[in-house]
């Protein structure tokens, strides 16, 4: 089936809507970038689309009508390309009851932004999967499409269907896209470091059943949106805004912003043993409306230790049932002038729970933070065999908060004005 080329107008269109800036030092999409780099990340420069190399899906048979299976021709479509193509969706609504596969690099997904619509027809399939069975692959780029779940279905309904899974590639690039209602957006699947690298870039995320997006490694989240539509504030119908797995790193998170997450805002868990999460960064974040704002917590002591975490310049505002930093474990955390504005606990350290026994904290700074109105500013308290090793709180402010600070039972924390 030969290839549709694309009219000069809509190629010259398309170049013009991606162009930014190249990523700071000229670093390529996949290299690591985190707390030990100290980088401030930009949007990717996308090269102009190459008019002679695009692959119309509907030339496959597509009908775009959102009733209609479009997975075959799709699917077809995809198969046909090779390196340096790229696979157009024209303005529609295209029903995949299943996922389609790529397993070709360098290649291109792009279409109308809002009008070009890949609609999920299944409440437990992904709809676009990249790599198939961990491939290795490089190059890919998804720009200017949306992603159409079931909005209002959450993961106690069932609901788990995704936008993109990412099961092998590295520096992957997802920039301009909507996801609507997606049981993840983007899940970033494997054992640690087999997917690597994605950057989502520009896109808006409303509403998800799971997870916003799961990390796996070398993840950056650049001036994106995960605002959750679960009317249900405490019932956990959804989750986390972001995941990052056990022995991620090198993940930051810059110029985003998380509202209305009904679990955690964002949560480091470490569930492998003998394994560091290492150099993960939140920087100019707002985190609105949360239940919980971020957490550092593992699944016992020796677990994916936290190491080279920074949270800085970010904003915390009504985090209303439960803290809006929550850090139980790690080595190296740096919590530094951030504004807490209304919430149960500003800071909280320490508190291990009966199945958190003998977990450390060392080495964490918190400086210069503004924490006001809410009920508990800091706080923090050894128990169950805990314990903190040089945990420095110095310079930060505690305003119209009904108690300021509570570290009386916490050996190991020092207090400086």
């Amino acid at each position: 089936m030969r290839q549709q080329t694309l009219p000069w107008w809509a190629a010259a269109s398309l170049a013009l809507s991606l162009v930014a800036v190249w990523p700071v030092r000229g670093v390529s999409a996949a290299e690591p970038v985190g707390a030990s780099s100290a980088v401030t990340s930009v949007l990717t420069k996308l090269p102009p689309i190459d008019s002679a190399r695009v692959i119309n899906v509907a030339r496959f048979g597509t009908k775009g009508d959102g009733v209609t299976s479009d997975r075959k021709a799709i699917q077809a479509a995809i198969d046909s390309a090779r390196p340096g193509n790229s696979i157009y969706f024209p303005p529609g609504s295209y029903l995949l009851e299943e996922p389609v596969f790529v397993r070709q690099s360098q290649l291109t997904f792009w279409g109308e932004g809002a009008r070009s619509v890949l609609k999920a027809g299944s409440i437990v399939h992904e709809v676009l999967d990249l790599g198939t069975v961990g491939e290795p692959l490089e190059g890919l780029v998804v720009t200017r499409l949306t992603f159409l779940g079931t909005p209002g279905k959450y993961k106690q309904d069932g609901y788990s269907a995704g936008g993109i899974q990412v099961f092998g590639p590295k520096g992957t690039i997802i920039q301009d896209c909507d996801f609507l209602g997606c049981g993840f957006a983007v899940n970033n699947a494997g054992d640690t470091g087999t997917s690597y690298g994605t950057r989502l870039e520009n896109c808006r995320i409303k509403g998800w059943a799971k997870v916003g997006m799961f990390c796996n490694g070398g993840e950056q989240i650049l001036q994106c949106s995960f605002v959750q539509d679960d009317p249900n504030l405490f019932d956990e119908h959804s989750s986390h805004g972001l995941y990052i797995h056990s022995g991620c790193s090198h993940i930051l998170v810059q110029d985003t912003l998380i509202q209305n997450a009904r679990k955690y805002t964002a949560q480091i868990y470490g569930r492998n043993l003998d394994t560091i999460s290492q150099d993960i960064v939140f920087r100019n974040c707002a985190f609105k409306d949360c239940e919980n704002g971020i957490t550092i917590q593992s699944e016992q002591a020796a677990a994916a230790i936290a190491k080279d975490v920074t949270i800085e310049n970010c904003t915390f505002q009504n985090i209303y049932n439960g803290p809006a930093l929550s850090i139980k474990q790690g080595d190296g955390i740096v919590i530094r002038k951030n504004l807490i504005d209304k919430a149960r606990v500003g800071l909280q350290l320490g508190v291990w729970a009966p199945y958190e026994p003998k977990f450390t904290l060392a080495n964490l700074q918190a400086v210069g933070n503004v924490i006001q109105n809410g009920d508990l500013g800091i706080y923090a308290l050894a128990s169950n065999g805990g314990r903190f090793v040089n945990v420095s709180l110095k310079g930060n402010t505690v305003s119209n908060c009904k108690v300021a600070v509570d570290i009386a039972n916490a050996p190991g924390v020092s207090l400086a004005p």
